[in-house]
């Protein structure tokens, strides 16, 4: 939108001066200009043409799966929102994706209550929670931050409305625009202050490296890729696999989650969320803004 406004300034800026000097003789230049600034002007993707790119990316990525999937993206530079799924809209468990959701209920509790981060106590936990993934860290956080009543007033408070936990954090409900939102309190926070952010950050950026896998693919080195992965066997012997994060670098920023059940084996799944991260990067990075 800057740039937009920048160039569409520079037409009027133009066009002003041409229709004050009257200058017949410089005509046919300030014309040149404007039509040379209007064709930039058309080149540059609206927030509708980059919602319908990724969907149709996304279409095309999954024209051989029938493994359901539900992903969402949001791309900070253009506001634009775009959403697929190849099943009728419904829920999807959340695996141990939760466990930031943990993370920033009890970092929201804390500040209200006027704490700075985490505790010492809570970080204790939380370290091998978000870093390892560990399901006992994440039980005994899930407790402080008030079990399922306290993650679902979580949330209901940043309009994470499809979201629901039960018995099990492990089992809670979501949907990838709902997740788009527990990223964006990190990304492009309304909640969390600087000192949460900085919590948050903290550990995910020690996630351990057999556990970056999912919506980090196909994004170039020194990209910077904070994420939380999910992945649990369900009863019927299938995987569920669910990836969610934020990318930011290289000219790109965007938050993305994908959520997938279903799948014959767990390196399926994870083949699946690669092969739209992958498309999501090609996409975005090839826009010409």
């Amino acid at each position: 939108m800057f740039k937009v406004s920048l160039v569409v300034f520079a037409v009027l800026v133009v066009i002003g001066a041409g229709m004050v000097v009257h200058d017949k003789q410089n005509q046919p230049v300030i014309k040149s200009v404007a039509k040379t600034v209007a064709k930039k002007i058309s080149k540059v993707p609206s927030k509708v043409q980059i919602k319908a790119g990724l969907e149709n990316s996304w279409k095309t990525a999954l024209a051989n799966t029938k493994t359901p999937v539900d992903i969402a993206v949001y791309d900070h530079a253009s506001g634009a929102t775009a959403h697929y799924t190849n099943v009728a809209a419904r829920t999807f468990s959340t695996a141990s994706t939760m466990k930031l959701s943990i993370l920033e209920a009890l970092l929201l509790q804390d500040q209200d209550n006027g704490i700075s981060g985490l505790t010492d106590t809570q970080l204790a936990s939380a370290e091998p929670m978000i870093e390892n993934s560990n399901n006992d860290a994440a039980t005994t956080l899930v407790v402080d931050a008030g079990g399922s009543s306290g993650m679902n007033s979580f949330f209901a408070s940043i309009g994470a409305t499809s979201s629901t936990m039960g018995d099990h954090w492990g089992l809670t409900q979501t949907t990838a625009l709902d997740q788009l939102k527990v990223v964006g309190q990190l990304a492009y926070p309304t909640k969390l202050n600087a000192d949460a952010i900085t919590a948050a950050n903290y550990l995910l950026d020690r996630v351990e490296t057999d556990q970056r896998w999912g919506v980090s693919a196909g994004v170039p080195e020194g990209v910077t890729v904070r994420l939380k992965n999910g992945w649990l066997q369900d009863d019927d012997g299938s995987w569920i696999i669910n990836s969610i994060g934020y990318v930011r670098g290289n000219g790109q920023d965007y938050t993305i989650a994908v959520y997938t059940d279903q799948n014959a084996t767990e390196p399926v799944g994870i083949a699946t969320i690669e092969l739209l991260s992958t498309a999501t990067w090609n996409y975005l990075s090839s826009l010409k803004r």
